[in-house]
């Protein structure tokens, strides 16, 4: 069962409807495509810092766009969709 306490189970639990890794890179339009299938699907968790491949990259360098993603349950989806997030610390 996935545990999203679990940086193990963030990083390389299998992708499937309810569990979505993105890079915080990503743009805002594109982030809206997996929100909005969470939403329909009444919920799930999208991660985002680690890599489809389970690669920490984080969100330190990505202030702004982090904002950005935020702002989409808001933004793009219409009605706007209640969003939950949480921050975690990983040290290395």
């Amino acid at each position: 069962m996935f545990n999203p306490d679990s940086i193990n189970d963030l990083r390389y639990y299998t992708e499937k409807q309810i569990i979505d890794r993105k890079s915080a890179r990503i743009a805002a339009r594109d982030f809206s495509v997996p929100v909005v299938a969470m939403a329909n699907a009444d919920g799930g968790y999208l991660i985002v810092g680690i890599e489809d491949d389970g690669t920490i990259t984080g969100i330190d360098d990505q202030e702004k766009n982090l904002n950005e993603l935020l702002r989409v349950p808001f933004d793009y989806c219409v009605p706007s969709v209640t969003l939950e997030s949480r921050n975690a610390c990983v040290s290395r």
